[in-house]
């Protein structure tokens, strides 16, 4: 993952622009849950941000 896309919210990576820690994103798939589940639940973390 590029560093452009990854910023720090209280020591935790997160999707550039959100507050949307980047390991929710990796729990959820490795719990299975589809990757448009998780952007329906994070939507900010759906845009590409540059």
């Amino acid at each position: 993952m590029s560093s452009r896309l990854i910023l720090k919210f209280w020591g935790a990576p997160v999707f550039k622009g959100t507050r949307v820690p980047i390991d929710t994103q990796f729990d959820d798939l490795k719990e299975g849950i589809a990757l448009d589940e998780f952007l329906s639940d994070f939507p900010t973390a759906h845009e590409r941000r540059r």
